[in-house]
């Protein structure tokens, strides 16, 4: 009787985890060969601001000549980015920026999640339209594009609620840290 309960409930959080990703050849979280194709992106949001990650930057003790095999990370840092539309181009979002600045909305409404460690993103929502994340693997600490031999530190989803009608409202979005700490990491912004 307990393993059918196990089995239900690894079933249940499975189907509530959900994402879509670049493909990638990735063996034990290294990058063996970089895909091809990336999201396309503005080139304001291929840098992250270093400033936004300090308050994150783990203490790690020297290690000398030791190569561990760790776990991998768990989530560390997990923000809004930017959004891109029809009616403003790009808008960066600063870590504790609660609202837009620009007036956004029109045909095309994108909006830019960063995500260091690793967790199972879950759909975004916006005025209670869901959508699924397409994500790209990223590295090192400032999450730059990863090339072969790199290993994977987080990811730079994206959800597009192109063609919804959606001109303002609430976005969310969430991820579960799998590695310690574990967790529920989520930000939210109202888009004007």
């Amino acid at each position: 009787m307990k393993i059918k309960k196990t089995l239900l409930v690894s079933m249940m959080m499975s189907g509530a985890c959900s994402m879509s990703a670049i493909a990638a050849d990735v063996e034990g979280g290294i990058v063996k060969k970089a895909p091809s194709q990336t999201i396309s992106l503005p080139s304001n949001l291929l840098s992250i601001d270093p400033s936004a990650l300090s308050a994150v930057r783990p203490e790690l003790a020297p290690l000398g000549n030791a190569t561990p095999k760790a776990a991998a990370e768990g989530i560390s840092y997990f923000e809004i980015a930017g959004i891109e539309s029809s009616k403003y181009p790009f808008e960066g979002v600063s870590p504790n920026q609660t609202s837009t600045i620009q007036d956004h909305g029109g045909a095309k409404l994108v909006v830019y999640v960063w995500q260091r460690g690793y967790g199972n993103v879950y759909d975004a929502t916006m005025n209670g339209v869901s959508k699924r994340a397409s994500s790209e693997y990223r590295c090192g600490y400032d999450l730059h594009r990863c090339s072969s031999g790199e290993i994977v530190t987080g990811w730079l989803h994206s959800f597009d609620f192109s063609g919804q009608g959606l001109e303002s409202g609430q976005f969310k979005a969430s991820s579960y840290s799998t590695s310690y700490p574990t967790g529920l990491w989520s930000d939210s912004i109202t888009i004007r």
